[in-house]
């Protein structure tokens, strides 16, 4: 991320990418910041930035940048985000955009509709513009468990923040949550003896064979 587009952010944005960059440890230098279009006169729309993995969180994590100034009654300000493997290897990727398209539904979804973003509550997307989310309808939203506790909130204007985690899940997990309720389903299926299971499932795609031989034959040569 450039510094001079750091810089030209409002507080709040600058706020949550410091807050995103010192408990990730991983450098805003090295993030990918994907700027929108504002959506009400004279108001911050909501961005979106991909911090790279870090020693100490081996993970992408795709968060919003700026949801946290829309604030609804009864609500905490927020801003979500998705935990992605190592092997995501960033939004340019062929077939890698589905995390922020479906990451974008959603919180625009919550601005358009005064819908609150809240803790263990399913939010489905819409498929009228029948776009891929890496066959995912929606996700829920849980506690960051992955990260050290003071990744929960930060104090942005005088008004506590809260960073939460937003899992994506498919058609068959939301059949299972209305057969067993949303809490069963995030304590059992969503979490295993090892801890939370929160990581986005990716897989990345396939490689042309004759171009994965090259490089494999490469790589062979130069560990020679």
């Amino acid at each position: 991320m450039d510094k001079q587009l750091f810089e030209s952010l409002s507080y709040r944005k600058q706020k949550v990418l410091s807050h995103l960059e010192s408990e990730l440890y991983s450098p805003l230098a090295e993030a990918e910041y994907i700027v929108t279009e504002k959506r009400i006169d004279e108001a911050d729309s909501v961005d979106f930035v991909l911090m790279s993995p870090s020693e100490e969180f081996d993970y992408y994590y795709l968060s919003t940048v700026g949801l946290s100034r829309y604030f609804f009654e009864g609500a905490s300000r927020c801003e979500i985000g998705i935990i992605l493997p190592n092997k995501f290897g960033g939004l340019k990727k062929k077939d890698s955009s589905w995390p922020l398209d479906l990451l974008s539904a959603v919180a625009f979804m919550s601005i358009d509709n005064i819908l609150p973003l809240e803790l263990m509550r399913i939010y489905q997307v819409s498929e009228e513009d029948k776009r891929e989310y890496g066959g995912n309808i929606g996700g829920v939203i849980v506690l960051p468990e992955y990260m050290n506790s003071s990744f929960l909130e930060e104090m942005i204007d005088g008004t506590y923040t809260r960073f939460f985690v937003f899992v994506p899940i498919t058609s068959v997990q939301l059949d299972k949550v209305k057969n067993i309720g949303i809490k069963n389903f995030v304590d059992y299926d969503l979490h295993d003896v090892s801890g939370p299971s929160f990581v986005a499932n990716y897989d990345a795609p396939q490689l042309n064979p004759t171009l994965q031989r090259i490089i494999n034959h490469n790589e062979r040569n130069l560990r020679k």
